[in-house]
């Protein structure tokens, strides 16, 4: 049964890279980097970006409401998160919340009560 599945993982894999290369999902023609040429790939400058518009981000679920005090899953906190502000957030280039993490958002100072 192991030895099945093994062999059905290696033969879609091997479907999936056949896709990708006949599609051309991944070039395989661009000139590599050098330390004499660190720009070859890029053959022409990026446009700038356009001010305004609006932002679609995928959300799992549903939330009841907007309300970030009212809402207690992760559904409602996480899109509304990035339109109110929070007195402090974690440091997120840390990989563990830690209490010496904790940066001001709109608190300009804090204690801890002994």
């Amino acid at each position: 049964m192991i030895l099945r599945n093994v062999a059905i993982g290696i033969i879609l894999a091997a479907i999936v890279a056949a896709i990708i290369v006949a599609t051309g999902v991944v070039r395989f023609d661009r000139p590599a980097t050098t330390p004499d040429n660190p720009i070859a790939s890029a053959s022409a400058p990026a446009p700038a970006q356009k001010r305004g518009g609006v932002l679609r981000v995928f959300q799992y679920d549903s939330p009841a409401s907007m309300s970030i005090h009212e809402e207690a899953f992760n559904s409602a906190q996480n899109p509304t998160m990035a339109v109110f502000n929070n007195l402090v957030l974690f440091r997120q280039d840390v990989p563990q919340n830690r209490v010496d993490t904790i940066e001001p958002d709109l608190a300009t100072k804090w204690s801890w009560n002994a």
